[in-house]
């Protein structure tokens, strides 16, 4: 993703030696947060990067990324001079995933006491306003769990929160009038999930949830290993997992990829290398049994690098992939980069970048389109923005068919700021306008 202002990329991660005889893959990397934010996880001997969009790495630590200049020159730098060191990811703190597997993490940085990490008791759903039934609708799920009309209409309902998780859900659905349809979570290495706090959300008697789950197998080792079954017994783990959990679920294998795409050959992280780890995964997935899983792909929403030459070959295939999503983000603002409405926002172009709806349509006809991560950033300039695309969305979700999910990531505890839908009540009003305009959806028959 971009920075929420300027249109350009997270400064981009670099390899470093783990050792004198050894060249291991990245011991650090900066990711992006949607709005275009280097943040990372240490995991493994040295520290890597974590998912960016965690939902279940909502706490800080103190220590901070160190990220090279690498994908940012693969991507054709930025638009704007000066932008890269505007956007230092050294001085963006670290989140720390309270669901880790502690076998998975030897040597942390500092990481904040349990106390602090929010992960509390999982809380049984109270009768809440947000939790009323669903009202009577025709639109269901169809394979795939592409709903037969409508949108499903998710979120991470508050990322870097922390606290009772199903409290957090509760709280967003009354906030916006209704309950989601689907939890975004987020996963790395060898943690297990559906974790319990997501099967208690998802299996909700009274409101049945989906679940999206992103996952990063492997931070410790490239693509190029994975590929090679390096993480095969990690990866046979959690098939057993997610074939545990009864109904699909939405499976996404390492988002937003491109940031961490080293183009030079044998490197073990080109686009090339991580086509094929995407389809290990997922082809070792179904074989050991997670035949519920429905796999996403999802993608930076960022041009520039999407007109590298490297890029298409990122793609692992129709054949494995059965939803394809973008992670996209408003400034808050009624100019500059990634301003514009929401026909702007799905269909941001670049040279011969047609935008990602347009290429996503017209190379992958048929294929059932998510938002995976979408929100607006506040401006104390323009308070007023947030509510202003609220409105556009509902006006224009109707030009973009294809859409069939949208996720909004919540957060009120960015470095950035807030994009939480309460910042004001205005843009609350007009996210849940936007919320009750879409049908129900009818999620019982996701087995």
């Amino acid at each position: 993703m971009t920075h929420p202002v300027r249109d350009t990329p997270c400064p981009a991660p670099r390899s470093i030696s783990r050792s004198s005889r050894r060249h291991t893959r990245t011991v650090r990397r900066a990711g992006l947060l949607g709005a275009g934010l280097a943040i990372a996880l240490v995991v493994g001997a040295a520290s890597t990067q974590a998912s960016p969009y965690l939902n279940g790495a909502e706490s800080w630590s103190g220590s901070t990324s160190a990220v090279g200049g690498a994908a940012s020159a693969a991507a054709g730098g930025t638009s704007d001079a000066g932008d890269a060191a505007a956007v230092d990811g050294s001085a963006v703190p670290t989140p720390v995933d309270d669901s880790a597997d502690p076998t998975t993490i030897s040597d942390p940085a500092p990481i904040p006491a349990a106390a602090d990490l929010g992960a509390g008791p999982i809380a049984a759903a109270p009768d809440a306003a947000s939790s009323a039934a669903p009202a009577a609708t025709s639109c269901t799920l169809a394979a795939k769990l592409v709903p037969t009309c409508g949108v499903l209409w998710g979120s991470a309902p508050l990322a870097f929160g922390g606290g009772d998780r199903m409290k957090n859900v509760l709280t967003f659905e009354s906030q916006m009038g209704r309950p989601m349809d689907i939890y975004h979570g987020y996963h790395t290495n060898g943690q297990v999930f559906p974790t319990a706090y997501e099967r208690q959300i998802a299996l909700d008697p009274k409101n049945p949830r989906l679940l999206l789950l992103n996952w990063r197998p492997a931070l410790d080792m490239s693509w190029a290993a994975v590929a090679q079954g390096k993480a095969d017994a990690r990866i046979d783990q959690a098939a057993q997992n997610i074939k545990s959990f009864p109904g699909k679920l939405f499976i996404a294998v390492w988002a937003e990829g491109e940031h961490y795409v080293q183009p030079a050959a044998g490197s073990g992280m080109t686009a090339s290398d991580y086509n094929a780890m995407s389809r290990h995964v997922i082809t070792r997935l179904k074989a050991q049994g997670a035949a519920n899983a429905v796999f996403v792909q999802i993608f930076q929403g960022y041009p520039a690098y999407a007109v590298q030459s490297w890029w298409p070959s990122m793609y692992p295939g129709d054949d494995v992939i059965d939803w394809i999503a973008t992670d996209s983000y408003n400034n808050g603002r009624a100019s500059g980069s990634n301003s514009g409405d929401f026909t702007n926002m799905v269909n941001r172009t670049k040279g011969s970048w047609p935008g990602w709806y347009n290429w996503a349509t017209r190379n992958h006809p048929g294929k059932p389109l998510m938002i995976s991560e979408w929100g607006v950033w506040y401006s104390k300039a323009e308070p007023g923005q947030q509510a202003v695309f609220y409105d556009k969305v509902r006006q224009q979700l109707a030009q973009f068919p294809a859409i069939k999910a949208m996720l909004y990531f919540n957060t009120k505890n960015h470095p950035l700021g807030t994009d939480a839908i309460d910042t004001t009540a205005a843009g609350q009003a007009a996210y849940r306008q936007l919320s009750a305009s879409l049908p129900r959806i009818d999620l019982t028959n996701r087995r």
